[in-house]
């Protein structure tokens, strides 16, 4: 048996290598020899005969799809966006050399302006994935620098908080105006009050469909475990700030707390950004748990004309300071949360909304958790 190239067995989502049972090291004929072995003498055999090796790291490559042609060679198709191709060709094709040279592939990149995937071919499994790995490597990291399109949320849409948002809005104007940056261009539109779990680059319909595919089966897989249909309530209270000092703030936003609901929201909140991170379609992701806020006042709202780089650059801060003394346990009123969205970032629709690319709605999924339709909106 070819201990480099063994058999593939999936377990339970899971996926091991398959090896001779005359292959397998008996550990009961040395129990103690990892503390007494040479390094230097174990042979290069030893270290590949390994015993039902797990591969979870790996798990994805077990089961990516590799057809195998006529003349005997190796196909993987890798789709990946257009803005990328550069990249993946460097200046004078060097990039692409490299990666050609030390994987032993071949590589077929579409012209500039043609449609259609990346094809890799090799004679071996290991070289075709490892050129992959490769070329997601540059994609991932020209993601992670790129502005973001898209972002996961559940909207706070319900008019008594639009209502009192608005009247928090006037009273902070009325007596904190002539506070150094506090105008009515850094608050946020009621009709935009959200709570954010995440930020996205998706670049084309494929990317945009394995989002809301990947968003409808976490949330499913959280609906699964529940037994009772109690709707998400959550209370909008109290003020916070993202910095250390109050009269230097950027983002002022609403505290969040969950009164009711079958489901565990901060739970729900951290298991999407989990599962998106891993899939590299959420950018800046420092941490999986995930601060539910409900973003009032942003500085980057009136610099929203300026490019994404020069906003960080540009941004003006405003002072909190007596804002957050005479509004610091503001009550805002209770929301309940009934859909998960993946909204557009600086597109909105006739009403002042966010434009919607897929949406989730908890409501039907807890009431009917087993094959619930997804109601997709495409980007106009």
């Amino acid at each position: 048996m070819n201990v480099l190239k063994p058999k593939i067995i999936s377990v339970k989502n899971r996926c091991y290598r398959s090896l001779e049972a005359g292959s397998q090291h008996d550990s009961r004929k040395a129990p103690h020899a990892d503390e007494s072995c040479d390094e230097s003498k174990i042979s290069k055999e030893s270290t590949e005969i390994k015993r039902a090796e797990s591969c979870e790291e790996a798990e994805e490559e077990c089961h990516i799809e590799i057809k195998e042609l006529k003349d005997s060679r190796l196909l993987l198709v890798l789709e990946v966006p257009k803005c990328f191709r550069g990249l993946i060709f460097g200046s004078k094709r060097q990039t692409l050399n490299r990666i050609t040279n030390a994987t032993n592939t071949k590589i077929e990149i579409p012209a500039e302006h043609q449609d259609g995937p990346i094809k890799i071919f090799g004679d071996l499994r290991e070289n075709v994935l490892s050129a992959r790995r490769k070329i997601l490597d540059i994609v991932n990291s020209a993601r992670q620098r790129s502005d973001f399109t898209h972002f996961i949320a559940a909207y706070a849409r319900d008019s008594n908080i639009q209502q009192t948002f608005k009247h928090f809005k006037n009273e902070v104007l009325s007596k904190h105006g002539n506070a150094r940056g506090v105008t009515k261009e850094v608050f946020q539109d009621e009709h935009r009050l959200h709570l954010t779990f995440g930020i996205l680059v998706l670049l084309g319909e494929n990317e945009r469909k394995e989002a809301e595919s990947l968003l409808k089966r976490v949330i499913e897989e959280v609906v699964d475990k529940t037994t009772v249909s109690e709707k998400i309530k959550l209370r909008i209270q109290g003020l916070e700030y993202m910095n250390d000092d109050p009269s230097e703030v950027h983002v002022l936003y609403a505290k969040v707390q969950q009164i009711a609901g079958s489901i565990d929201f901060q739970m729900l909140a951290n298991k999407i950004v989990k599962e998106f991170k891993k899939s590299k379609l959420m950018i800046n992701v420092k941490t999986e748990e995930v601060k539910l806020h409900l973003t009032l006042m942003n500085s980057v709202f009136r610099t929203k004309d300026v490019t994404a780089y020069n906003s960080r650059k540009m941004r003006e801060s405003f002072d909190a300071t007596n804002i957050l003394i005479d509004f610091n346990d503001y009550f805002f009123g209770e929301v309940e949360v009934n859909d998960i969205e993946i909204l557009r970032h600086n597109s909105y629709d006739d009403r002042g909304y966010y434009k919607c690319t897929a949406k989730i709605p908890l409501k039907k999924v807890i009431a009917k958790p087993k094959g619930t339709s997804v109601r997709l909106v495409l980007d106009n």
